[in-house]
């Protein structure tokens, strides 16, 4: 499956990650407003590994493998992580 970024993927991101992940409150450095941003990465480093899914930080926090887990309050359903892995 081929995910878009702007009419599939900003839709999750805009729903979980926004709150603390923009120009307004940047929690770690990292912003998610965009493609660009995502890629930019944040106090961490990148958290995509391009076409790596599995070696992706994003990716591994959103499925609880990695700490912390994000959101860190609420869980992604299975079809929005499939989005997000695309």
């Amino acid at each position: 499956m081929a995910a878009d970024f702007g009419r599939d993927v900003m839709p999750i991101l805009e729903t979980n990650c926004l709150r603390c992940h923009s120009t307004a409150k940047s929690e770690g450095g990292l912003l998610v407003e965009s493609h660009d941003d995502l890629l930019r990465g944040g106090d961490s480093g990148a958290p995509i590994v391009a076409g790596n899914p599995d070696e992706s930080p994003f990716i591994l926090q959103v499925e609880g493998r990695a700490k912390p887990k994000m959101p860190p309050k609420s869980d992604l359903a299975p079809e929005e992580i499939a989005v997000l892995r695309a």
